[in-house]
C-alpha cells in the first residue's frame, strides 16, 4: 500500500511536471532563462521520482519526449540571442531530432542565416576599414615606386559588396548596412579618383573628384587629387604651347616653371624644357647677332651648342661671328703700319663679305702707309724738291694731317737751316746786310730751329751772334752821330759785351772821351744835384755817367752813400 501511495504520487507530480512543460513551449513570452533553470532542475527531479516509483513507462516517455522538446527549443533560442552561428547549428540539429515545430526550426535557419550575414559584415566592413586607412597612409607617403598601394583592393571591395548586398537581404540592422554601403561608396570613390589620377583625361579627373567630395572621402585623397589636376593642366599648357610653331617665350617660361613647381613628371615636361632651352638660345643668339661684339657672340654660340639650337641657325651666327672677326681684325690692323698684315686681313675681309667701303678704307690705309714711308726717306735725304713732291702724293691719299703738318714743318727748317748757313756759314757773303741776317733769325725761330739738336742749333746760334755784333756796330755808329754821350757811352758797353772788335770800338771811345771832357762840369753838378735829392733811380744814373767821365771819386762816394741810403728807407717803406 505505501509502495503504491508513493507511485500515486509521483505519477501526479509527474502529471503536474507535464503541464508547466505545456506551459513552457505554449508560453506567449518564450523560454526565460532566469527561471527557466528551476523549473528545468525541479523536472528532471520529478522524471527521475516518477521512475523510481514505477510510474507508467508511456507516461513517462511522454514527459521526456516534451522536456527533450522545450530543451532543444531552449537551445535554439539561447543560440539566437547569442548570435553563435555553430551553438544555432547545433541546437537546430537538436531541435530537428526532438521533432520541434517546423515554424521554430525555419524561424532558428533564418535566424542562422542572418547571423552568418551579419558576421560577415562586420568582418568585411573591419577588413575594408584597414583597407581605407591603410590607402590613406600610403597616399600620405606616396612616392612614385609605390602606386599599387596607393589603389583600394577591389577584392576586398567586392567582398564588402556583396557582404552587404547579403546583409541587407537577410534583413540584418540596417545601420549596419549602411555604414557598409558609405565605406564601399568611399572606397569606390577612392579608387576611381586614384585611376583618374594617373590618366590624363582631366575631365575625368574633375568628374571623379566632384563625386568623391559629395562623399566626404578622407582629405589626403582631395589634395592628391587636386595637385593631380594643377598638374594635368600644366600638362595642357605645355601640350598646347608646344603644338604651336612659335610659342610665345614669356608664356613657355611660365608653363615650364609652373609644371616643375607642381612635380610634373611626364615627358612633355622634359620636351618643354628642351624647347624652352632652344628658345631662349635663339633668342640669346638673335640679340647677339645684333651686337658688334666678337666675344658676346661666341659665347651666345657656345650657350646655343649646349641648348641644342638647331644646326642652321648656329651655322648663320658662326657665318656672322667669321664676318664680325673679320671686320675686327682689319679695323685693329689698320691702327698699325704693318703693311702685309693689313693685305692679309683684307683677304680675310674679302673672304668674309665684310663691306666694301671698309676693304677700301684699308687699302687706302696701304697706301697712306706707302705714301708715309717715301716721304720720311725723302725727308732724310733733306732734298726739298723730292720731299715737297712726295707731300703732294701723300696728300692725295689721305694721309694724316699732323704728319703733314710734321713734313712740312721739316721743309722749312731745312729751308731755314740753309738760310742761316747763307748768312754765317763758311761761304757766307763777308759783306752780308743786318737785315738779311735778321731775316734769317726770324724765319729759323718761326719754325723751330734753335730749339733742333745738329747743325741748325749751331747755325742758329752763330746767326744769333752775328746778329748782336751787327746791331752793336750800327749803334755804336748812330750813337756816334747823335754826339749823345749817354748813348754812347751805352753802345759802347753793349759793343764790348757782344765782342765787336776792339779796332770798330776805338773811334766810339774816343769821341766819348772828348764828349765826356765837354760834359764832365755838368755831370758833376748833376751828380751833386741827385746827391741832395730823393730820387734813388735820378742818382742811379748820375753816379753810372759821372764815373764813365772819371768825376771826382769823392763825390761819387757820396753818392754811392746816399743811394744806399735812399735804397734802403725804400725798402722799409715797401
Amino acid at each position: 500500500g505505501e509502495k503504491q501511495l508513493q507511485m500515486l504520487i509521483a505519477r501526479q507530480k509527474l502529471e503536474q511536471t507535464m503541464q508547466r512543460i505545456y506551459m513552457l513551449i505554449t508560453g506567449p513570452q518564450g523560454p526565460k532563462m532566469d527561471v527557466e533553470e528551476n523549473h528545468l532542475h525541479s523536472i528532471k527531479e520529478a522524471l527521475e521520482e516518477a521512475r523510481a516509483a514505477g510510474v507508467d513507462s508511456d507516461l513517462l516517455t511522454e514527459c521526456a519526449t516534451k522536456l527533450r522538446e522545450y530543451e532543444a527549443r531552449r537551445a535554439v533560442e539561447v543560440a539566437i540571442n547569442t548570435r553563435d552561428v555553430q551553438a544555432m547549428a547545433v541546437a537546430l540539429k537538436f531541435a530537428d531530432e526532438a521533432k520541434v515545430e517546423k515554424e521554430i526550426l525555419t524561424r532558428g535557419h533564418a535566424k542562422r542565416v542572418q547571423a552568418v550575414a551579419e558576421i560577415r559584415l562586420e568582418r568585411a566592413l573591419e577588413e575594408s576599414d584597414k583597407e581605407y586607412r591603410k590607402v590613406a597612409q600610403s597616399t600620405e607617403q606616396a612616392t612614385a615606386g609605390a602606386l599599387h598601394d596607393l589603389l583600394p583592393n577591389e577584392g576586398i571591395m567586392e567582398t564588402l559588396k556583396i557582404a552587404a548586398e547579403e546583409a541587407e537581404m537577410e534583413k540584418v540592422k540596417q545601420q549596419l548596412v549602411d555604414q557598409a554601403k558609405t565605406l564601399y561608396a568611399s572606397l569606390e570613390s577612392v579608387r576611381n579618383l586614384e585611376l583618374a589620377n594617373r590618366g590624363a583625361d582631366i575631365q575625368g579627373l574633375n568628374e571623379a573628384l566632384t563625386v568623391a567630395l559629395d562623399r566626404e572621402i578622407t582629405q589626403v585623397f582631395v589634395e592628391r587629387a587636386t595637385r593631380r589636376r594643377e598638374q594635368l593642366r600644366c600638362i595642357d599648357d605645355l601640350h598646347r604651347l608646344l603644338s604651336q610653331e612659335d610659342p610665345d617665350i614669356q608664356e613657355l617660361e611660365d608653363a615650364v616653371a609652373a609644371a616643375t613647381q607642381r612635380g610634373v613628371t611626364d615627358d612633355i615636361l622634359a620636351a618643354g624644357t628642351t624647347k624652352l632651352e632652344k628658345m631662349r638660345g635663339c633668342e640669346s643668339l638673335e640679340t647677339a647677332l645684333m651686337s658688334t661684339s666678337v666675344d658676346v657672340l661666341e659665347k651666345a654660340i657656345d650657350d646655343a651648342r649646349t641648348m641644342k639650337v638647331d644646326r642652321a641657325v648656329i651655322e648663320d651666327a658662326q657665318r656672322r661671328l667669321v664676318f664680325l672677326r673679320a671686320q675686327e681684325a682689319l679695323t685693329e690692323v689698320m691702327r698699325g703700319d704693318n703693311v702685309e698684315d693689313i693685305l692679309a686681313c683684307i683677304e680675310n675681309a674679302t673672304t668674309a663679305s665684310v663691306p666694301p667701303d671698309e676693304i677700301n678704307r684699308a687699302w687706302r690705309r696701304v697706301k697712306q702707309i706707302e705714301a708715309g714711308s717715301r716721304l720720311l726717306k725723302a725727308l732724310e735725304s733733306k732734298d726739298v724738291e723730292a720731299v715737297e713732291a712726295e707731300m703732294r702724293e701723300a696728300e692725295k691719299v689721305g694721309l694724316s694731317r699732323n704728319m703733314l703738318e710734321d713734313a712740312e714743318l721739316i721743309v722749312q727748317q731745312i729751308k731755314a737751316i740753309e738760310m742761316l748757313k747763307g748768312v754765317c756759314g763758311d761761304n757766307a757773303d763777308k759783306k752780308i746786310t743786318l737785315a738779311a741776317v735778321e731775316e734769317a733769325v726770324e724765319f729759323a725761330q718761326s719754325v723751330g730751329v734753335g730749339e733742333m739738336q745738329g747743325e741748325g742749333t749751331i747755325y742758329f746760334s752763330q746767326a744769333l751772334s752775328k746778329r748782336a755784333l751787327q746791331r752793336a756796330e750800327r749803334e755804336l755808329r748812330f750813337a756816334g752821330k747823335q754826339g749823345d754821350i749817354h748813348m754812347l757811352r751805352a753802345a759802347i758797353q753793349k759793343a764790348e759785351e757782344v765782342g765787336v772788335e776792339e779796332k770798330k770800338i776805338i773811334s766810339s771811345k774816343a769821341k766819348f772821351d772828348k764828349l765826356s771832357t765837354a760834359a764832365k762840369p755838368a755831370i758833376q753838378t748833376e751828380l751833386k744835384a741827385a746827391i741832395e735829392g730823393s730820387d734813388a733811380v735820378r742818382l742811379d744814373d748820375a753816379i753810372l755817367i759821372a764815373r764813365a767821365v772819371q768825376v771826382d771819386e769823392e763825390i761819387i762816394a757820396k753818392g754811392e752813400a746816399k743811394l744806399k741810403a735812399l735804397r734802403g728807407d725804400y725798402e722799409v717803406q715797401m
